[in-house]
């Protein structure tokens, strides 16, 4: 069975789904608030670190999940 997994960044959280032959078989979300102090005109770089430490975790989890393509 070919799976891949689909990363999705957005401005308050990070989600992870993974896929084969076109169905969603597992989903997980972590909330990074992403845009945190947008309003302002910049990220904090602390929104940032979040961001990036829960990218990792969620490529961890697709490579535990025998992920090929991500």
């Amino acid at each position: 069975m070919f799976k891949t997994a689909v990363l999705d960044v957005g401005s308050n959280s990070v989600r992870c789904s993974i896929h084969s032959n076109g169905n969603v078989l597992v989903k997980k979300i972590i909330t990074s608030r992403l845009g945190e102090g947008v309003s302002l005109g910049f990220l904090h770089s602390s929104a940032i670190e979040r961001t990036v430490s829960a990218i990792c975790e969620l490529k961890h989890f697709a490579i535990e999940n025998t992920i090929f393509l991500i």
